[in-house]
């Protein structure tokens, strides 16, 4: 069997354990007789009942996750079923592609069960018939083991490429619509401003305009990039102590603001000083989508209440709102991927189909659960149980030097092969915001200028002909005249588990691009004084 571990069951077309064809994990309560949905851990029971109705009513179901008390504790399984002669085949693994591992295994087992009889056969026809034709059937049962496998072979690759190519055109099918109509109306807005004589109210409703658009934009692209990190199993926790309460209280209050423009309220009720050990990235992605999922969809004058308690060995966010609420099937589909609720944002706002999916795997990466309870015409509220873990001890890492302010405008010598990129850093890095630029284009253009140039910051573009990022910040190390200027990355591709791999490189901190303005400016700031983010 698979050597990761997991679970395959005969049940009956309501979910009734009929039979135990392989349990490597010891779930925990499993008899026959027993519903499928009374071994799940608390939370789930609903979601369980949902994949077996699934499995009964479409014939099959992939890509369902249920928690269920195995040895060792409650553990997070991907499912997949397939219904057969008046019965259910569900098999459970710690990764979805274990599941065709182990429907392998037990196909070859069944297999190895018929070659038996076939043997037992093959022997009584010796015994009757002589050399040739015990040569032939000795090669017919070799062809036809042979066909057998490739069959089989044939049959798991073709499913693997069907889910492929499922997940490609949604992918393609989801860049195609999202992303047409914002690029349409930033091209349209630009044209306008480029040609047309506008007044300065219309050119400021032109500027706001691809600026929402641009965010929008941004948003979808960085949860596709998220999705892929998550679904590929790589999603990597980098946990630390982090005070919960706090960062609640920064993100309540810029939600706060978001929400004035509806006459939306954002109250909260805060443990105070609740420390966990969590991803505080990851984390706060999940306390921004639960929370600007409740803006979004509450109507004008509400409230939305946000609590933090603590919890059985951890912590407990609440998130609730008095929008539309849920139905039964919006409820049902809620943390799939690309999914299209009922419900309509009250305030227009644009949604990538993508938060909530992300937030429920932040979340059980992390060992917690995450419920949704909602009446139609009553609100939605959703409750978030995350349990403290022990930490690591840290690998002694030697921190970069703080690095006095220098006095009169700080040098920022870049290195970007992207011409807009270099606009935009030299506009925003201007002389009245006390920063004088000197761009480059590569390494080699660097290198010249550090003749005329003491750069007191490096800022690096990661992904560049000839010379990455790392490797350009290695080069630049070897010169006296810029060994000493803390780095830090632009990049793209900003992720955690990236951004990780880049502060090992040397960076002081990493910005993803798009960049905001002020941001920009705050962070170099910081970087300067020892105190990258």
């Amino acid at each position: 069997m698979s050597e990761r571990g997991g679970i395959a069951l005969h049940c009956t077309l309501d979910g009734a354990v009929v039979e135990r064809v392989c349990d490597e994990l010891g779930l925990a309560g499993l008899l026959p007789g027993v519903m499928l949905a009374s071994l799940v851990a608390p939370g789930s029971e609903r979601k369980c009942e949902r994949f077996v109705s699934e499995v009964r009513e479409r014939g099959a179901a992939f890509h369902w996750e249920l928690d269920l008390p195995v040895a060792g504790g409650v553990a997070t399984l991907s499912f997949a079923g397939i219904r057969q002669e008046g019965s259910l085949l569900l098999i459970g693994a710690r990764l979805f592609d274990d599941i065709f591992a182990l429907y392998e295994e037990l196909t070859r087992v069944n297999n190895e069960e018929v070659n038996l009889l076939r043997r037992a056969i093959k022997e009584r026809v010796l015994m009757t018939q002589r050399g040739a034709e015990a040569s032939a059937l000795d090669e017919l049962s070799r062809l036809n083991n042979e066909l057998v496998n490739l069959q089989r072979d044939l049959a798991r690759q073709n499913r693997a490429l069907e889910r492929l190519n499922e997940e490609k055109n949604t992918l393609l099918g989801i860049a195609a619509h999202d992303l047409r109509n914002p690029i349409a109306s930033i091209k349209g807005h630009a044209a306008l401003l480029l040609e047309a004589e506008l007044d300065p109210e219309q050119r400021r409703r032109a500027l706001e305009a691809i600026g929402r658009v641009s965010e929008h934009m941004l948003s979808l692209v960085n949860d596709l990039l998220d999705v892929s990190v998550i679904e590929s199993g790589r999603l990597e926790l980098r946990r630390e102590r982090c005070d919960l309460s706090a960062l609640l209280e920064r993100r309540v209050e810029f939600f706060r603001l978001l929400g004035e423009r509806k006459a939306i309220r954002v109250v909260a009720r805060l443990a105070p000083a609740l420390e966990l050990a969590v991803d505080p990235t990851r984390f706060e992605q999940v306390v921004d989508n639960l929370i600007s999922n409740a803006v979004k969809y509450s109507p004008h004058g509400s409230t939305v209440e946000v609590e933090l308690s603590p919890g059985e060995r951890g912590a407990q966010l609440v998130v609730r709102d008095h929008g539309p609420g849920l139905s039964e099937e919006d409820q049902r589909r809620l943390f799939g991927t690309f999914q299209r609720l009922s419900a309509k944002p009250t305030g227009g706002e644009r949604s990538t189909g993508l938060g909530l999916a992300i937030t429920q795997r932040v979340v059980a990466a992390h060992g917690g659960t995450i419920a949704v309870a909602s009446t139609p015409g009553e609100g939605a509220t959703f409750t978030v149980l995350l349990p403290d873990a022990p930490l690591a001890r840290p690998a002694p890492t030697s921190a970069p030097a703080a690095v006095a302010i220098a006095r009169g405008p700080i040098h920022v010598l870049v290195v970007d092969d992207d011409e807009d990129i270099r606009l935009a850093v030299e506009l925003a890095l201007s002389l009245e915001h006390g920063f004088e630029v000197c761009p480059c284009a590569s390494l080699e253009a660097a290198l010249e200028a550090l003749a005329q140039f003491a750069p007191d910051l490096l800022l690096l573009d990661v992904e560049m002909p000839g010379h990455d990022g790392p490797s350009t910040l290695a080069a630049l190390r070897q010169d006296a005249r810029s060994a000493a200027a803390p780095a830090v990355f632009l990049t793209a591709r900003a992720e955690p588990e990236r951004a990780a791999g880049y502060r090992a490189a040397g960076a002081v901190d990493v910005i993803p691009k798009p960049f905001d303005l002020q941001t920009l400016r705050d962070r170099l700031r910081a970087s300067l004084r020892g105190q990258g983010s």
